[in-house]
């Protein structure tokens, strides 16, 4: 990420300088050509000139192939009504706090609760979504004219949001309540009791986890040297001086989905490169070269050897607006297909009836009105799971908003969609 315009083009450019050409130059004809070494050997020469002037010209393509954003950098302390990730946020009077239409209580204690708790899986009670962020919009205005600059988005999500894509499971409230008006609220009783069930699973895992590796090392016929001893990966050949010190216990905190700590944030205005995979980048004059000449696509490699990090001292990739960064597909085509159809896209029947839908004929016509229709959707927030909370999981969590949502206020109809690799 960069500051400017011009320091993230730079920074492509440095990127694809790294690049070893000529061993991409033999794989992309290799591929090209598996079983035609005549061929191969032709394309090499021409692919590495084609790809050398589409080098010299990068810093001039590479405009379109950046997009600011807001990314969020730790603050030394919150504020009643500020930015933050997790924790309980400060409400206005008579905030009701929301329910799941999915999840009962019940279904969160099977996940967390020993045996002896099934009582507790009969319960029925709507479970309270999880508080996920905060975002007050004064830190993030400027960007995109539709989006409110005044109050805050409080952002809520259902239980294992992630096994369900759709608008159902996220809730998000724009409150526009002065900040002097807000007052820090209680959790709800059933997210504490669920969080302190998590930690206790979890340190009951660890604990599993420790012995299993002990009962192994002493199963290990290892002589009157310790096993134990070579593996630590804290051993330096350079003597123990350059060690990392142990860490101090409590150091690492769980966190579990029910209850994510609190943290407080100020969002930074940045420039991303665009991911190949994101509709915009189809349609730049890099990608047209790339397509027309048969050049290496070094900007793919680039990002595939050194994909771009987060914030300092932040997980990697939670962004609020700009352009999404995929882990599949752009997550954007996904809220289309629920817009066309009111659910997910699963067969070819769907996607006939997605084509007549849009009055659309060929496959062709279909591409581009995606890629057209995908602007229309505004990224409120991109959230990288597995850097967020302490579970068996990973991906990112997309929650975008159509643009004639967004300008009525509609807010409640924003769509959280849900990528892993």
């Amino acid at each position: 990420m960069a500051d400017t315009k011009e320091a993230a083009v730079a920074y492509i450019v440095a990127q694809v300088a790294d690049l070893d050409l000529d061993d991409l130059v033999y794989l992309h004809c290799t591929h090209k050509f598996p079983k035609d070494e005549t061929a191969e050997d032709a394309c090499r020469p021409e692919t590495l000139k084609v790809t050398q002037s589409l080098i010299a010209d990068l810093p001039d393509l590479a405009g379109e192939l950046v997009a600011p954003a807001f990314v969020p950098v730790r603050a030394q302390e919150g504020r009643p009504g500020g930015s933050q990730f997790g924790g309980i946020p400060s409400l206005p009077t008579g905030f009701d706090w929301p329910l799941s239409e999915h999840y009962t209580i019940g279904d969160a204690y099977k996940d967390v609760a020993p045996t002896s708790f099934k009582q507790l899986f009969k319960r029925k009670k709507p479970l309270p979504m999880t508080f996920i962020a905060q975002i007050a919009l004064a830190e993030v205005s400027g960007l995109d004219p539709d989006l409110p600059d005044t109050g805050r988005l409080m952002i809520f999500m259902d239980h294992e949001l992630w096994a369900e894509n759709g608008p159902s499971g996220i809730r998000i409230v724009w409150d526009q309540t002065p900040e002097a008006e807000l007052a820090l609220a209680e959790a709800p009783e059933t997210l504490v009791t669920l969080d302190e069930l998590a930690r206790i699973q979890h340190e009951e895992m660890e604990a599993e986890s420790a012995a299993l590796v002990e009962d192994f090392l002493k199963d290990l016929d290892v002589g009157d040297s310790s096993l134990a001893d070579s593996i630590d990966p804290r051993d330096d050949d350079e003597g123990e001086e350059d060690a990392e010190p142990p860490e101090e216990e409590g150091d690492e905190t769980f966190s579990s989905f029910f209850l994510p700590p609190q943290i407080p944030v100020t969002f930074s205005r940045v420039w991303l490169p665009l991911n190949h995979h994101a509709s915009e980048t189809a349609g730049t004059a890099y990608a047209q070269r790339v397509a027309g000449t048969g050049a290496v696509d070094v900007l793919y490699e680039a990002e595939v050897l050194s994909p771009e990090g987060g914030a300092a001292d932040m997980p990697p990739y939670h962004q609020v607006l700009g352009k999404p960064i995929p882990e599949q597909s752009d997550p954007r085509h996904a809220a289309i297909e629920r817009r066309l159809l009111g659910r997910a896209n699963e067969s070819h029947e769907d996607y006939a009836l997605m084509k007549e839908k849009a009055g659309i004929d060929t496959d062709e016509q279909m591409i581009a009105y995606m890629t057209a229709q995908a602007s229309e959707y505004v990224l409120l927030l991109q959230l990288d799971v597995a850097s967020f909370i302490d579970m068996s999981t990973e991906g990112t969590t997309y929650i975008l908003l159509h643009r004639d949502d967004l300008a009525a206020r509609r807010f409640e109809n924003a769509i959280a969609i849900y990528q892993q690799t």
